[in-house]
């Protein structure tokens, strides 16, 4: 790989597009003081990336730009065309052009091979093949002898750019970088993963709960299901079995009263043939009948308040879920409405035989009463009331009292009737007994009528217990039905009825109920999103625990990609630095004909100071060892016939030749693809410049040098001159010479 050609425009001195043609060993460009050859080294030391506007020699970066009293380019340019053919770059491409622009505005743009990239992406490249702004490609005036002006740290970083060590310093610094940031995410992550511990232990046990209680209130809801759909199922069969048993009284009693009117019929006939019955007789039975009507409304009414008596007895030995407590006030009047409603429907039976479309009216306005009650409270609207509780046994003995109470009544009443039947029946036979002898034909009958008239009564009355046992069964079945729909829900209700209803143990089975009920209550409220906290605090937990685990990874592979460079550069350094201590030696006997020369590395030993201490205290581990394996370069030189203590004592020119030959030492060890050196033998006499480029002669075997000269010697080893001069509107212009051609 070697430098092709540099194509410049606009920059510095350079106004117009001037293009300069390399060979691969040596090439001059000459021209007089002013003329801006050396602007031809800024060009290139630009172009490969310097951003120092001092390196350049220039105050700031737009004086870059060729502007005179005329005209202005507007931009600088400069193009580098390297000869890639042993791709030495890592690139597909035989040719490589590196370029960079500069506007007017301050805008600065890189192109690799016209595609544009920024800065560092060409750094990167060129430091693959040693070429970096401060290596020693582009040799200033003065640049030479900053080796020996160097302090011993400076000098061991020069040493280290021309070692090639440059791009393993980058990455050793950019993994020192990752592992300080790694080593803050460590800590991060440690610091909340403290922060979360105690949250998450806190949040999995009120999870564990959360999760109890779940389960506990399955298997309770599950318990009152089975519960409730056993009672219903059994309420059901027993309903069932009374239908039946209904069904079949009805049909004794129709038997029963066909007979009765047939016996009826026959008296009829009789009456008939011996003359109309006594109308007080006939009022009688009609009054006896009546009696009869009301009698049975009284067994009904009787068997309704003695089994409401009994649920409201029974009632606490149920299962349920404890009732919401709802205003006293509230329920009285409600219930006092749904009370007045069946005085009327009781009222309207009393009066009317065929009253049943308006009963059933009336039944469905206390229905639509209850369910407005029942709906109240189910939903909230009904007021609440906090002593509820305390005020249930009262309300309970309250209600038990008035029931007792209704019932008492009812007996009196059913007590009465029954007398007064039984004066009408005495009455009837009084009657009859009077006029036996008007009558006394059909008294056979008579008997026979009484007789049947016993046996429909009796199939009343069997009829009627069952109607009682009917209503008490129903009762049980709607207040149930209630009981569900008020405690549990109308879903709830839904569900039970899906359920198979099967045979139970009811003690174990309430056992089981009344204790799932306390465990639920002790658990207490717990709130479910708990769970869904603890899961997403979890995750997060091992999440971070993951990430440490993996920064910690990282940061012991960083370490080891460290150790790995450092033994690079170690080794990398030590060879090359090697080759130039001895060719160092060589070169400094060449040209000085005779004596010696060694560069001495050794470590730096760091001055104790508080402040020292503290700065070294702050670091981290890595870079406190690279702070122990910190070393410099001393330069050690014994010249022929004088004795020199130290480097200051050397002249000028001594400085100047000392400085060459560990200039030439560096790029005979590891000789970069291109050199450009600018007058560094400016202080030189006619014969060390003689050796200088015989020097040169020799390592122009193993690179290029494009050398800005004005000594004839060297002029003598270039293939190509190039002469500069500056015209009258201070623009610089080239006249190219190949030494082959002239020849």
């Amino acid at each position: 790989m070697h430098l092709k050609r540099i194509e410049i425009s606009g920059f510095k001195s350079f106004a117009q597009k001037t293009t300069l043609e390399f060979e691969k060993e040596i090439s001059a460009i000459v021209g007089p003081n002013g003329s801006g050859k050396s602007n031809v080294a800024d060009a290139v030391r630009w172009a490969i990336g310097e951003q120092s506007a001092k390196a350049l020699r220039v105050k700031k970066s737009e004086n870059l730009i060729f502007s005179s009293h005329t005209a202005g380019a507007g931009k600088a340019s400069v193009s580098l065309y390297f000869d890639n053919h042993d791709h030495a770059l890592p690139v597909d491409f035989d040719e490589i052009v590196i370029s960079r622009r500069l506007y007017k505005n301050g805008d600065t743009q890189y192109f690799i091979n016209e595609s544009k990239v920024r800065l560092l992406d060409i750094l990167e490249m060129l430091s693959r093949v040693g070429i970096n702004p401060k290596s020693y490609c582009v040799v200033s005036q003065g640049m030479a002898d900053a080796i020996l002006r160097a302090s011993a740290e400076e000098r061991r970083g020069i040493f280290e750019d021309a070692a090639g060590v440059k791009p393993y310093k980058i990455k050793r610094n950019e993994a020192l970088r990752k592992l300080e940031l790694t080593e803050e995410n460590l800590s991060r992550a440690s610091d909340l993963l403290a922060e979360i511990k105690p949250r998450l232990a806190f949040l999995r046990r009120q999870a564990l709960k959360a999760e109890k209680i779940v389960v506990v209130k399955k298997e309770l809801d599950e318990g009152l299901k089975k519960w409730y759909a056993f009672t219903l199922n059994r309420f059901s069969d027993q309903k069932k079995t009374i239908t039946e048993n209904l069904d079949g009284k009805d049909s004794i009693l129709k038997k029963a009263q066909d007979e009765l009117n047939s016996l009826i019929k026959k008296m009829d006939e009789i009456k008939a043939s011996s003359g109309n019955l006594d109308d007080r007789q006939e009022n009688l039975r009609n009054d006896l009948e009546n009696v009869q009507i009301k009698i049975d409304e009284c067994i009904k009414n009787l068997a309704i308040y003695e089994t409401r008596l009994k649920i409201e007895e029974e009632r606490e030995e149920r299962p349920s879920i404890e009732a919401v407590a709802i205003s006293i006030d509230y329920i009285k009047g409600k219930i006092a409405d749904i009370y007045s409603a069946i005085s009327a429907v009781a009222e309207l039976i009393k009066k009317s035989k065929d009253g049943k479309p308006a009963v059933e009216t009336d039944i469905e306005n206390i229905e639509a009463k209850t369910r407005e009650l029942l709906s109240d409270i189910a939903s909230g609207k009904a007021p609440v009331d906090k002593n509820r509780i305390r005020q249930r046994a009262e309300e309970k003995a309250k209600a038990v009292e008035a029931l007792s109470g209704e019932i008492a009544r009812i007996k009196n009443i059913f007590n009465e009737l029954n007398s007064e039947k039984e004066n009408i029946r005495h009455n009837i036979n009084k009657e009859v007994s009077g006029d036996r002898v008007r009558r006394g034909e059909f008294f056979a009958l008579q008997g026979e009528i009484n007789r049947a008239e016993s046996a429909v009564y009796k199939m009343r009355n069997e009829k009627q217990i069952i109607i009682i046992e009917e209503t008490k069964i129903n009762t049980r079945f709607e207040d149930l039905i209630n009981e569900i729909k008020t405690e549990m829900g109308e879903t709830f209700l839904i569900e039970v009825k899906k359920v198979f209803p099967e045979a139970i143990n009811e003690y174990e089975l309430k056992e089981k109920i009344e204790k799932l009920k306390r465990e639920y209550i002790q658990i207490g409220g717990i709130d479910p999103m708990v769970i869904n906290e603890c899961k997403e605090t979890n995750e997060r937990y091992n999440f971070l625990a993951k990430e440490s685990g993996d920064l910690e990874q990282a940061i012991g592979d960083l370490r080891k990609v460290i150790a790995r460079l450092d033994e690079k550069i170690d080794a990398q350094f030590n060879s090359i630095f090697k080759k130039i201590n001895f060719e160092f030696n060589k070169y400094f006997r060449l040209i000085f004909g005779g004596g010696g020369a060694s560069l001495e590395l050794f470590e730096i030993v760091p001055r104790e100071s508080e402040e020292n201490a503290d700065a070294i205290a702050n670091l981290g581990d890595e870079e406190k060892k690279s702070k122990k394996k910190e070393k410099g370069i001393n330069v050690k030189v014994s010249i022929p016939g004088k004795k020199v203590k130290d480097l200051e004592t050397l002249s000028g020119g001594e400085r100047s030749l000392t400085s060459s030959a560990i200039l030439f030492a560096i790029i005979a060890s590891n000789p970069p693809p291109f050199i450009v050196l600018d007058e560094i033998d400016a202080a030189l006499d006619e014969n060390n410049s003689q050796k200088i480029a015989l020097i040169l002669s020799e390592l122009g075997n193993i690179s290029q040098f494009i050398v800005i000269t004005h000594n004839r010697a060297i002029m003598r080893q270039a293939k190509t001159i190039y002469g500069v001069s500056m015209t009258d509107e201070s623009i610089s212009k080239i006249i190219s010479v190949k030494i082959d051609e002239v020849k």
